[in-house]
């Protein structure tokens, strides 16, 4: 871990965009503390920094990795933030923050998350990010199949029927798992009317 000090440093370098002082800096620490998932953490801003989007991915995502091994939380969101701020409109990197809230056992804040995150892509009417958001959502509920089904009529209704094919047939599958087999059975000639060509 880096120093108090150090830390303060790098985030006044950073505040002023001096990259060359940033990078200077986090080379002589990584000489310290080679491997630091904190250095990682600043490497990566200073990617973004230079205009390195790819490098800045990779090495935020390295750094979260580490982060959540080591159960530094705080880092790992700060890393995920960041990863956000690269590219905004990517739903596989918003939805990690679910992942990141799941590792800490915070299962209700990580639902909530998607809660939001749906309502998001819904103003955009992104019906591949809310398919994604579902998934996510029904892997931490699995019980909730309703609101899959709800989710099914929202995509047919968004005009993307392969989507919500798929989510009624993830639900009907999931019953057929537990043995439901006349409720799958229901579902899938209540609910094929969303996906059927009319």
């Amino acid at each position: 871990m880096i120093s108090d000090k150090v830390r303060e440093s790098l985030r006044a370098l950073i505040k002023e965009q001096r990259w060359s002082d940033v990078q200077l800096m986090l080379t002589e620490e990584a000489r310290k503390v080679p491997e630091s998932e904190e250095i990682l953490y600043y490497q990566g801003v200073l990617f973004i920094g230079l205009g390195k989007k790819e490098e800045a991915i990779a090495t935020l995502g390295y750094a979260i990795r580490q982060a959540v091994e080591l159960n530094r939380f705080l880092l790992a969101m700060a890393a995920s933030a960041k990863l956000e701020e690269i590219s905004p409109a990517d739903v596989q990197l918003r939805v990690r923050r679910a992942d990141l809230y799941l590792s800490m056992g915070l299962d209700r804040a990580a639902y909530e998350y998607l809660i939001r995150e749906f309502e998001f892509y819904r103003r955009r009417n992104n019906p591949h990010a809310l398919y994604l958001i579902v998934r996510k959502m029904l892997s931490i509920d699995e019980e909730n199949l309703d609101l899959a089904l709800n989710m099914a009529k929202m995509l047919s209704h968004l005009g993307q029927k392969e989507e919500a094919r798929r989510t009624v047939e993830n639900v009907i599958f999931t019953l057929q798992g537990r043995g439901s087999y006349e409720e799958a059975t229901r579902i899938q000639t209540e609910y094929e009317y969303l996906y059927e060509d009319s």
